[in-house]
């Protein structure tokens, strides 16, 4: 019985740890962050895992009614939606393989050899080309491929098996070849929620289990070693880095003094918000930024301007104790999940300060506004929060091209407590889901698990799951087809 409450249980452990651990990074972590010490941003972001927590234990606690399980009914409808996908996806490989890699094929050896070139010639390429967009609203069935693969593996035919692992093989090196960190992390994150499923499961074989934790490992070490090649080549890291940036936390305090009264007088010209007198660089009612915070961004932007954000003014600290700890080879990538995890809250500091405007429902998609404004000739984007944060101020304190975080695309359409409502109810359904699947062995809730894990798991970054159309389609498709499968079961029992 405990294992089993434990297992419940176990989704909300996980995500709230991550959320608490994405803010902890955000105030303390390698990124020194101007506004790390807000208390608004603490307040808020602990209602909103408070609320999750709550909607998530109540479903948990409700008891619901005996159903009878028809579980070799929903392996073989499982099969179905498999070999459909399959299908699909084989027939849309090659237009898939131009909108990935530029080329009819994955041209593995060139491709990896420099992913940001294939990257920024595959950008221009769909830009140029908008059909091969069209292809995106069609991910979902190769997506779908893996995950359903995988729960439903000792089941399959060796026809079936092969066929969906050599189509999910070849879009895996679609991934991997096209310079793009998201598809080969939500191919990973797949597996990895996958596994944690099966190993839920009542009976797991020693064979199984060693089986897919190893398939899990290698799924986790490729999303790695990916995420950092791409960046790499993307922003043109250079292995002395890191050392320029010791030599520099060496001679900082030697430094300081003599690079203050060195730019002291080129700030005062170039920087409208600089305040010499005050210590204030930029400011927004209780938000400031420090000419001293400006000074050390600035610092480190001449050893590696990826390391600095021109806007916010964060940068990496040099001098931070885990910065230091850890070994050279593995700070480009710590100081890369740093950033993506956790410096959205910056935007969310400011965005808490500004009255609130009614974004039509559709502030928490960039995708419907921007087919909106593309038809309609409606402007959305320019009055929700994510964009009137970056014009508080002159110069702009929030990035113009960074992410604002899901909460602050969702308070438009809900307003900021309504977000902290909104988690309420987002804790449900997960708890509603994972019931489903791990005491009803519900096939087609796999799938669905998936896209809402990839939504929790960039929930302080952004809304990813409805920023594109391919990832749009896929969230509401895979969550269409789990209500229908619901839907049906209800209605077998009623009959």
């Amino acid at each position: 019985m405990r294992r089993h409450s434990f297992k419940l249980v176990m989704p909300l452990i996980l995500v709230e740890v991550y959320w608490i651990i994405t803010y902890i990074i955000y105030r303390y972590g390698i990124i020194k962050y101007p506004f790390a010490n807000d208390s608004r941003v603490l307040i808020f972001l602990t209602m909103c895992n408070l609320f999750f927590a709550m909607g998530y234990l109540i479903i948990c606690h409700h008891k619901r009614k005996n159903c009878i399980q028809n579980v070799e009914m929903g392996i073989e409808n499982g099969k179905k939606l498999l070999l459909i996908s399959t299908i699909v996806a084989v027939i849309l490989y090659i237009p898939n393989s131009m909108r990935y890699t530029g080329n009819w094929y994955p041209d593995v050896f060139n491709n990896l050899v420099n992913p940001g070139e294939t990257y920024q010639k595959v950008i221009a390429s769909v830009s140029e080309n908008g059909m091969l967009r069209i292809f995106g609203f069609f991910d979902i069935f190769p997506f779908m491929i893996f995950p359903l693969m995988f729960i439903m593996w000792d089941f399959l035919k060796w026809k079936l098996k092969l066929a969906s692992s050599v189509t999910a093989f070849g879009y895996l090196l679609l991934y991997c070849t096209g310079g793009r960190n998201m598809p080969i992390l939500l191919f990973v994150l797949s597996v990895i929620v996958t596994y944690i499923v099966k190993m839920c499961s009542d009976r797991i074989s020693l064979r199984t289990f060693i089986r897919d934790t190893l398939i899990c490992v290698s799924s986790i070490v490729l999303v790695i070693v990916m995420f950092t090649m791409n960046l790499k080549s993307r922003t043109f890291y250079s292995d002395d880095v890191e050392e320029q940036m010791t030599i520099t936390s060496v001679n900082q305090e030697t430094n300081h003094s003599v690079n203050q009264e060195t730019n002291h007088s080129v700030n005062q010209e170039t920087n409208q918000g600089q305040n010499d007198e005050t210590g204030v660089y930029l400011q927004y009612k209780d938000l400031i930024i420090t000419i001293e915070q400006k000074e050390k961004c600035d610092e480190v932007a001449k050893i590696f301007p990826m390391y600095t954000n021109p806007y916010t003014k964060q940068y990496a600290d040099p001098d931070n104790l885990l910065y230091k700890a850890i070994p050279d080879s593995a700070k480009f990538l710590c100081v890369m999940a740093d950033a993506y995890a956790s410096g959205s809250y910056h935007a969310l500091s400011v965005a808490l300060r500004l009255e609130h405007q009614w974004t039509y429902g559709i502030g928490f998609s960039e995708f419907l506004q921007d087919y909106l404004n593309m038809f309609t000739g409606i402007d959305i984007k320019s009055i929700t929060y994510g964009s009137r944060v970056a014009h508080v101020t002159e110069p702009s304190m929030v990035s113009v091209y960074g992410w604002p975080t899901a909460y602050v695309q969702l308070a438009g359409d809900l307003t900021f407590p309504g977000v902290v409502v909104f988690m309420g109810g987002l804790g449900a359904v997960v708890a509603l889901l994972w019931r489903d699947i791990l005491e009803k062995k519900n096939v087609y809730g796999i799938p669905f698990v998936s896209q809402i894990a990839l939504f929790l798991l960039f929930l302080p970054a952004n809304c990813i799951t409805f920023n594109s159309g391919g990832y749009f389609v896929t969230f509401w498709g895979t969550a269409l087809i789990w209500l229908i499968s619901l839907q049906k079961r209800k209605c077998g029992q009623e009959k």
